[in-house]
């Protein structure tokens, strides 16, 4: 999928017209679009319970996956995007890729946010398979390897305030759909 940097409407039309277009074939195809833009994103995770549960697999764990990718992006990944496309593609085996994108609206400028759960082994040790946008600024990208010991002082810190102690090792978890 193509991007324009200035330009945020490819990427939306593009996961919307899926939707559309997958949505009557999805049980023929075994491939679920879920989210889309602003109030359709927040959707995602009841949209996946509801697939989980016609196709058999569990959607509340996909859910919980989703709500993860979006923090990530969002918190995680400092570099001044406001996160506002969130489509989640899923097949019947439960693989999966996100595509998430956000704009900045000072800058006039749109970032994509890849993920692809084949192979993934962490939500928070360098988990992308992509993120595609303009090169500018200073990103603070905790998911970055060198980031490490930062976050995991910064999840420690808030976890400690909970009563719980964490490593970044316990944090990676199980990716479903992965391999």
């Amino acid at each position: 999928m193509g991007m324009d940097w200035h330009s945020s409407g490819i990427t939306t039309s593009v996961i919307g017209a899926l939707k559309r277009g997958l949505g009557p074939l999805e049980k023929e195809l075994g491939i679920y679009v879920c989210g889309g833009r602003g109030k359709y994103s927040r959707q995602t995770p009841h949209q996946l319970v509801s697939v989980g549960d016609r196709v058999g697999f569990d959607g509340s764990e996909l859910a919980t996956a989703s709500r993860l990718v979006a923090k990530v992006d969002s918190a995680a990944v400092q570099d001044g995007f406001q996160l506002y496309l969130h489509g989640f593609i899923v097949t019947d085996e439960a693989h999966w890729i996100v595509v998430q994108q956000g704009m900045n609206g000072e800058l006039k400028q749109a970032r994509r946010y890849h993920w692809l759960s084949e192979g993934m082994a962490s939500f928070v040790d360098e988990p992308h398979a992509a993120i595609d946008g303009p090169e500018q600024g200073e990103i603070v990208h905790l998911t970055d390897h060198r980031a490490e010991a930062s976050g995991d002082m910064q999840v420690g810190a808030h976890l400690a305030g909970a009563g719980w102690h964490c490593t970044r090792a316990c944090r990676a978890g199980t990716i479903p759909g992965g391999a």
